[in-house]
């Protein structure tokens, strides 16, 4: 998605009544999450006060993940941190953070789409930019930023490489994949 569109999108979404598909519009841009990860979120998995910020990506019963590595934590920049805050007090008696695109037949993220990729069309005529583009252009930033290509999957929840390599160390820890979400924020 072009940079022009993201910008004319969230322009538009600020006008709009509700503050939701803004937050999640957001909050896409800048985690690299999948529209089902941050539209299913419990407030319990959001953790703004932690010493590093983050996004609990776990599943729940309302939502199923796509894979078992899409369960991780996605750490917050400071845009994203700032997002996440306000979206935790829209709806204060909720246990969801969105609880409209929370829905019990689970077509929540189905709807948060539809609504989103209206608002793109009316940015941007190309129809292969969708919502999902914002995924895509994370990937984009992280490249350009010379991101590591294993941090970069653990951010976005993908499976880590093949191979022998695949068998050395541990995980990436919390603290290298926020320095990397920082970097590939830092100039947004």
């Amino acid at each position: 998605m072009p940079e022009a569109v993201v910008q004319d999108v969230l322009k538009y979404l600020s006008t709009t009544p509700s503050r939701e598909p803004q937050l999640i519009f957001t909050l896409l841009y800048y985690t690299g999450a999948r529209l089902a990860e941050i539209t299913g979120l419990l407030k319990s998995d959001v953790h703004p006060d932690a010493p590093i910020p983050y996004l609990d990506v776990q599943e729940h019963a309302h939502r199923r993940l796509k894979t078992d590595w899409s369960n991780r934590a996605v750490p917050l920049s400071p845009a994203a941190l700032e997002c996440a805050k306000k979206a935790l007090t829209l709806v204060p008696d909720s246990e969801f953070v969105f609880p409209r695109y929370t829905d019990k037949d689970k077509r929540g993220s189905d709807n948060a789409s539809t609504w989103l990729n209206k608002v793109i069309r009316r940015c941007c005529s190309d129809k292969k930019v969708v919502v999902h583009s914002l995924r895509h252009n994370f990937r984009d930033r992280i490249r350009s930023k010379g991101i590591h290509f294993e941090t970069g999957k653990a951010l976005e929840g993908r499976r880590y490489s093949l191979g022998e390599e695949a068998n050395y160390g541990g995980g990436i820890s919390l603290e290298d994949l926020y320095a990397a979400v920082f970097k590939v924020n830092e100039d947004l």
